[in-house]
């Protein structure tokens, strides 16, 4: 991730259909900087969802982002169909 002003960075996932969070440690970031944020604990060929919270150096709270959403990749040696 690149940022083009002083923020604090922190990401809350989520396996789809399961209530429990896991959350990042916050991280600062600056400009020109960029920040590899590792998410752990994924199980491949799985949804999950996310929300990245930032906070600039001014703010008094974290801003989330909307819910999103991907899908681990798949587990080594299994199949897939494409269709044309």
């Amino acid at each position: 991730m690149q940022v083009h002003e002083p923020l604090g960075i922190r990401i809350e996932y989520w396996r789809a259909g399961e209530s429990r969070k896991l959350a990042t440690e916050p991280l600062a970031c600056g400009p020109g900087k960029v920040a590899v944020i590792e998410l752990e604990k994924l199980v491949p060929d799985k949804e999950s969802h996310y929300m990245l919270h930032t906070r600039g150096a001014d703010a008094q709270q974290a801003t989330a982002s909307e819910d999103r959403r991907f899908v681990t990749q798949r587990a080594k040696g299994s199949t897939f169909t494409v269709a044309v």
